[in-house]
């Protein structure tokens, strides 16, 4: 179809920072579009996939939920091509009309702040024609005073806004409710409010500004749809066809969980947490999936190398960048290797900020094999201990010192073990007897009366034996450093 009059501006507020901003169409003369007059062109400048914002979309719809449509279209403005965009909806009159048959309505407000005693002065209605709020105000104080609910019920669709709730609760969206944000109240026909929401393109683990790109330059080397040439925000094919996946990327600012790695992790969550009757096939802690190591980015910090494992619950691997800013000619002696380039550690990262305030005891305890001898705390983490020959540092942690074997091009060992700490450990996991298994590492998030507790794989784990000698080795180490600085300021 083609129209004659139709508004067509800029979209968005942070997007239009992007290079390829969104836009607004509006039909004019009461004309529609698939029963629609209004709609936003969104290139999704939060995230890599093009997927969240479809798939919450999907998820509301197919929950039978009041909920804008997505889908996709592609954009030529004068021949030009711009793009591909995702096609919404958007929460007006005319959307009201569509859905409830309600012509002009004079109770569609959109909100940008928390629902309390200043939500009237936080909400505008959407038909400007409207300068008498009394109602909307009055159903503000409703909430407030209510004691019940039931009492709730009677003028607000509870049933609807907990079903929301749960959604964005399961898909991770910190952009909407909980961050005061993107959603709508309206006085539905049969006289109780509803709450609407939108836009979810920083859900399903995407917490920064992202931008999805295309991936074709035109002749002049620039990509469609791109109007800010100073923006450096343009993403690699890899990095959609990945997140799409379970590989977490670096994005703007920080990064994004690759998408089926978040559905996942929240799905045996919610299942653990909650006592549901889940699918065994994706509880099974062994149940292996694809991460491309070469593009995989899990943020910035300091406890876990920037690694994540195929085993969605433990997280205890080494970073898979070896000491060696570059590749460079290496030169072997019989102690160390010398190299042309800078000597720098790896960056690193913890996917585990703070201590969890979650409680979990379904899974069985974890075990450590008998049958192998350990020699180094990294082998209590699968990785070897270094050889004689290796003797340089790169990095420490909960495990001691870590140097790099470059023949084998893997992490290696240098903290020696004492296995008859480990061998009492395993004969007698203190924790078991109260329904927790026993940490593989030795990070302490709580002590309490019975014993030290660390947290990993998203349980709480009480802390073993063998973690004594390197905690011990850590206190006399650090009294020996500050016994070092009292003599050198003496």
């Amino acid at each position: 179809e083609s129209f004659n009059k139709i508004t067509f501006s800029l979209g968005g507020r942070s997007s239009r920072y992007f290079s390829k901003p969104g836009y607004n169409i509006n039909i004019k003369g009461g004309k529609k579009l698939f029963g629609r007059s209004q709609f936003k062109l969104r290139s999704d400048s939060t995230e890599p996939t093009y997927l969240r914002s479809k798939l919450t979309s999907d998820i509301q719809q197919r929950l039978g939920l009041k909920a804008i449509a997505a889908n996709y279209a592609t954009l030529y403005i004068n021949e030009e091509y711009m793009g591909i965009f995702i096609l919404m909806d958007k929460f007006k009159p005319s959307w009201i009309e569509e859905e409830y048959h309600e012509k002009d309505t004079p109770y569609l407000y959109k909100c940008d702040g928390k629902l309390n005693n200043e939500s009237e002065s936080i909400c505008t209605n959407e038909n400007e024609d409207i300068v008498d709020n009394t109602e909307f105000n009055e159903f503000i104080k409703s909430l407030n005073t209510a004691q019940s609910i039931d009492e709730i019920n009677q003028f607000f669709e509870v049933e609807h806004f907990i079903k929301e709730m749960a959604i964005e609760y399961l898909i991770g969206s910190w952009d909407n409710f909980q961050n005061q944000n993107n959603f709508y109240y309206y006085k539905q026909p049969n006289g109780k409010w509803i709450y609407l929401s939108h836009d979810f393109d920083n859900t399903f683990g995407s917490n920064i500004d992202r931008i999805f790109v295309e991936y074709i330059p035109d002749d002049h080397g620039k990509y469609p749809g791109r109007i800010n040439e100073l923006a450096n925000d343009h993403y690699p094919y890899s990095y959609w066809n990945d997140n799409i996946e379970f590989t977490s990327v670096k994005t703007v600012t920080y990064f994004a969980y690759g998408i089926k790695y978040w559905i996942l992790a929240k799905y045996r969550f919610v299942c653990k947490e909650y006592h549901l009757i889940c699918d065994a096939t994706f509880l099974n802690e062994n149940y292996l999936y694809p991460v491309n190591k070469e593009i995989e980015f899990l943020g910035y910090d300091n406890d876990i190398k920037n690694d994540q494992p195929t085993n969605i619950l433990f997280n205890t691997a080494k970073s898979s960048n070896n000491p060696i800013t570059a590749e460079t000619e290496k030169t072997k002696t019989n102690d160390t290797v010398i190299s042309s380039s800078t000597t720098t550690l790896p960056s690193t990262t913890n996917t585990i900020k703070t201590v969890p305030s979650v409680n979990i005891k379904s899974v069985p305890p974890l075990k450590v094999s008998k049958s192998k001898k350990n020699k180094c705390l990294a082998e209590l983490v699968g990785y070897p201990c270094c050889s004689k020959e290796i003797t340089t540092i790169y990095d420490h942690d909960e495990y001691g010192d870590w140097s790099y074997d470059f023949s084998e091009k893997q992490w290696c060992g240098i903290t020696p073990l004492d296995e008859s700490l480990l061998t009492s450990n395993v004969e007698s996991c203190w924790s078991e007897v109260l329904g927790y298994p026993c940490c593989l590492r030795c990070k302490v998030y709580e002590t309490d009366s019975n014993g030290s507790w660390g947290y990993e794989s998203n349980h709480w784990c009480g802390i073993p034996k063998y973690c004594n000698q390197y905690n011990n080795n850590n206190n006399n180490n650090s009294n020996n450093s500050n016994n070092n600085n009292n003599n050198n300021n003496i």
